[in-house]
């Protein structure tokens, strides 16, 4: 994913293609989402954590 990140911005410095920019940004899309569901999970373990904390 790195790699591909650097190979799409040497294109995009290089004028980018418009292929290379719609890469981009699907790239981006990706990330963005693969984020959401770190955070997603994230809080999920934390409010399963909190609540056996409570029940205990």
């Amino acid at each position: 994913m790195i790699i591909g990140m650097a190979i799409m911005i040497k294109d995009f410095k290089n004028g980018g293609t418009d292929r290379a920019r719609k890469n981009m940004v699907v790239m981006i899309s990706k990330i963005v989402q693969r984020l959401k569901q770190y955070m997603n999970t994230g809080r999920r373990m934390v409010s399963q954590m909190s609540n056996k904390v409570e029940t205990k």
